[in-house]
């Protein structure tokens, strides 16, 4: 069975984080106490096996889709706070404004020309 990529797989080459080798090995146990558990199904007379394995197949497979929508979720969310704290990067604080506010009234009152605003 080929395993799909994630977008993340995609997105960037070369050796996995802690985080994506953890879940790999979770993945890895989940499918071996699936196989465990179905085990059992195995040693059912024939009809009644493939009716319990198509039915736990059914099951497995539609549980499966609640994780990967979460997942999903998690990402675009996480791509959204990497957005996030690129503008904020940009974005000029509280004190530089203040303080830029100060200099131009100063030079304002002094007389001067005062300094252009930044760009935002």
């Amino acid at each position: 069975m080929a395993r799909e990529k994630s977008i993340r797989d995609l997105k960037r080459g070369g050796e996995p984080s802690v985080a994506e080798a953890a879940a790999e090995v979770v993945g890895s146990l989940t499918r071996l106490g699936l196989t465990l558990v179905t085990l059992p199904a195995t040693w059912l007379p024939g009809d009644l096996r493939e009716d319990v394995l198509d039915l736990t197949r059914d099951a497995v497979q539609a549980t499966a889709h609640f994780p990967r929508a979460i997942a999903h979720a998690l990402e675009e969310f996480a791509e959204d706070i990497e957005e996030l704290e690129r503008k904020a990067a940009r974005r000029e604080d509280l004190g530089t404004r203040r303080r830029r506010a100060r200099r131009r009234k100063k030079t304002e009152e002094d007389g001067g020309e005062p300094e252009p605003e930044p760009e935002a």
